[in-house]
């Protein structure tokens, strides 16, 4: 009896463990959407020219976060600075990108940008999720995993947003607050059965699929 009370509890934890070998429906979307940092060079007409380049995997439609420094975070012993207490103070949109340079107009900011403000690629960005189909849950939650940086909107939150990703057709289509396409992953009808916070099957990213830029 004791023998058969250890195998149970010892059997116990494969039923109800999450599965190491689980793996995500949007396998490699964290790439597109990295916090690349640069800064304002000058104003433009009614854009801004910013030191972002396509070296930097920037591509027209992204939207940039401008960074209002904040307090120093310091070591409580070593007095070591950790890092700032960064807020956004406003956002930009990439128009153009060239080799060495950029440009961007602005989307919103309390005050009007200045030459050297530090810019940061997908940070603290108001974005909501769309479900279509109505079985997105596990999507959803991947995404928040993947990209931590934005600023994830529930449904409570009346905030504009400015980016949304909506689930349809078994696709993750990305788009800015005028509806323009940026981003599109395609996914499969292959369950993911390692999944564990799914109920039901779930879609698979193709392995082969990657993210392709809409003009």
């Amino acid at each position: 009896m004791r023998l058969c009370t250890f195998v149970f509890f010892l059997i116990l934890p494969l039923y109800f463990c999450p599965s190491s070998g689980y793996s995500s429906p949007l396998p490699g979307i964290a790439q597109h959407f990295t916090p690349v940092a640069g800064s304002i060079i000058m104003p433009i007409g009614n854009e801004y020219l910013i030191d972002f380049d396509s070296t930097t995997n920037l591509q027209p439609g992204d939207i940039l976060t401008l960074i209002s420094p904040g307090e120093e975070v310091r070591h409580p012993i070593t007095q070591e600075i950790l890092g700032n207490l960064d807020s956004p103070a406003g956002f930009l949109q990439v128009t153009r990108v060239e080799s060495g340079y950029s440009l961007a107009k602005l989307l919103s900011s309390a005050t009007p940008p200045r030459a050297g403000n530090l810019l940061r690629r997908f940070s603290h960005v108001p974005t909501r999720f769309v479900d279509k189909q109505k079985n997105g849950t596990d999507i959803f939650h991947d995404l928040k995993k993947q990209l931590p940086k934005l600023n994830w909107l529930d449904a409570r939150n009346r905030k504009k947003a400015l980016l949304f990703f909506t689930l349809e057709n078994n696709q993750v289509t990305v788009t800015d607050a005028t509806e323009k396409i940026l981003y599109s992953f395609n996914l499969t009808l292959d369950a993911t059965e390692n999944s564990p916070n799914s109920e039901t099957a779930s879609a698979a990213t193709d392995e082969q699929t990657t993210a392709r830029q809409k003009p």
